[in-house]
């Protein structure tokens, strides 16, 4: 079964991620991608073998998986659709956060998103057990 990919973000995380996606990966098929400047987007993913579609950090919740590999201040923007939509969220913090049991650290962005998209949701959507 193939999944497809969204990836939010295209700089030195998101972009080689979203070429070695383009390149061909078993499984899995880059659908769309999200960046802060949509025409310099657009043309960084011109010469793929199967352009995705340049979205807006929302629009990335409609693939099955989510790259998250933009700039922390739109980790919020990226992550509460994704999971209240109940797709698979992948974090790609790098070196740009703090760590992620320090105060604002990714740690703490990711459990405020989760919670959130529980009070959003009707019901735990993401698999989890904890309830709104």
């Amino acid at each position: 079964m193939t999944r497809t990919v969204a990836v939010g973000g295209l700089g030195a995380i998101g972009l080689p991620v979203a070429q070695a996606l383009d390149a061909g990966i078993p499984d899995l098929r880059l659908v769309a991608v999200s960046a802060r400047d949509i025409d310099r987007a657009s043309a960084r993913t011109a010469g793929f073998r199967d352009p995705p579609e340049v979205v807006d950090l929302a629009g990335l919740a409609g693939a099955d998986i989510v790259v998250e590999a933009a700039p922390a201040a739109v980790f919020d923007a990226i992550a509460e659709p994704v999971i209240v939509a109940g797709r698979i969220l992948v974090a790609c913090l790098g070196r740009r956060a703090p760590a992620a049991n320090a105060p604002g650290g990714s740690g703490t962005a990711q459990r405020r998103a989760h919670r959130r998209a529980h009070r959003r949701a009707a019901g735990p959507r993401c698999g989890c057990a904890r309830r709104p």
